[in-house]
């Protein structure tokens, strides 16, 4: 037996599957559940009785309350969703997903250690045990590391193995002190090509190359330095800041201010352009596009009057869609050439996102509610299920899956 505690449930009806339950409430709410866990999938301010679903379960009508009239609700199920990892324990730092620049590896950071996944089986293939107080950069350029930053300093973790089978081998092997901090957590971000990382702390950014871990350069002061990216050859870096207008841009050799940018608002993320020749800054009223260079601007996106908070940003890697999350648990994909919304994605019971990451293909997209749970959008499965609804984006279709491979055994370790 299970009970539900909805306070206001007037009218339900499940699909013919048996694995979603339907019902409106006084409080103007169609809601559908999955019966099996207890999660909201959707809610829609539109009430009324339930009447029945369609054979096929992608449709639902209901009556309305003054009998007048009916609604009918295209339904779409959440197969194209799929947690990686979640926890119930509430709360956690900052992190990002990262995948290696061949597009087959992703990390992330959980509240217990990092976990590494193959993309091409879909399959954890390790797990290292770790303190929380470090935090994940990226995969160095050989991808035989993974970068990670502690109140120590600067860490390696070695991977090893072949192409087919790849694993953390290690704990993890302080390289540098130069960016010890025994007080306050350290962010850091890596170039695409893996060369060099940007590690940011006390309102400044100290720049290491990943092959010796000589700090090469530092930035100036920049108060409240936060929301940074670094471009793919490692030789600029731009960093917003935490309740301080403005964005800067730093040469990451010498470390000296190349460019100051406006901004419209106090808080401001930031992010470099896969073609090289942009630099997007955001805030929660528009996106940005700057001319790397001449750093004039080139054009604007505006954000959604219901946006409420500074967006977490990635470009795929042909640079033709942004996600930029528009609430604090909401993503956005956006056309870049147009500025055209294509869709919004919202997990059930989700919480705070804290960073987003495409896969190489631009298939998939990683998204992190800081310590508490990574979930992956498989946006070809959602692109077929909208097509069958004439409702697929006006883009190029993504080119067909491969085969999935074997899923190795895991390694989890704990030394």
């Amino acid at each position: 037996m299970r009970i539900w505690y909805t306070e206001s449930s007037v009218s339900l009806g499940f699909n013919h599957r048996g694995d979603v339950l339907a019902f409106c409430g006084y409080d103007g709410y169609t809601r559908l559940w999955e019966f099996g866990s207890g999660r909201e999938l959707s809610s829609n301010y539109k009430g009324g009785h339930i009447l029945h679903f369609s054979l096929d379960d992608l449709k639902l009508a209901t009556g309305l309350w003054e009998s007048t009239g009916l609604d009918f609700f295209e339904v779409a199920y959440g197969e194209g969703l799929r947690t990686l990892y979640e926890t119930s324990v509430s709360g956690g730092w900052v992190c990002s997903p990262v995948t290696d620049e061949s597009g087959k590896l992703l990390a992330f950071r959980t509240r217990d250690g990092i976990e590494l996944w193959d993309l091409q089986t879909a399959g954890r293939i390790s797990l290292l045990n770790l303190e929380k107080e470090k935090s994940l950069v990226g995969f160095d350029a050989e991808c035989q590391n993974l970068i990670l930053t502690g109140q120590e300093g600067l860490f390696r973790c070695p991977i090893a193995g072949s192409r087919e089978r790849r694993e953390i081998v290690s704990r993890p092997i302080l390289m540098s002190t130069e960016c010890a901090d025994p007080v306050t957590d350290r962010m850091g971000w890596i170039s695409e090509n893996g060369r060099i990382c940007a590690i940011v702390g006390n309102n400044r950014c100290q720049l290491f190359r990943t092959d010796t871990f000589e700090k090469q350069a530092e930035s100036g002061i920049q108060p409240g330095m936060r929301f940074s990216d670094i471009n793919w050859d490692g030789s600029l870096f731009a960093s917003g800041a935490w309740h301080n207008p403005g964005v800067k841009v730093w040469n990451t050799q010498t470390g000296t201010l190349v460019k100051e940018l406006p901004t419209d608002d106090e808080s401001a993320t930031v992010a470099f352009s896969p073609d090289r020749r942009h630099l997007m800054t955001a805030t929660t009223y528009e996106y940005c596009f700057w001319e790397v260079g001449s750093w004039s601007l080139v054009r604007r996106i505006p954000q959604d009057s219901d946006s409420n908070f500074f967006p977490m940003m990635a470009f795929t890697a042909d640079g033709r869609i942004l996600a930029g999350t528009f609430a604090r648990n909401k993503v956005r994909l956006y056309n870049v050439a147009t500025g055209e919304i294509l869709a919004d994605l919202e997990a059930p019971n989700a919480k705070q996102i804290t960073g987003l990451a495409f896969g190489q293909d631009g298939t998939q997209l990683f998204i992190a509610e800081a310590a508490d749970a990574v979930r992956v959008w498989d946006l070809r499965l959602i692109r077929q299920q909208l097509a069958r609804l004439g409702l697929d984006w006006d883009q190029p279709a993504f080119p067909p899956a491969e085969p999935a491979k074997e899923v190795q055994r895991e390694r989890a370790d704990s030394r």
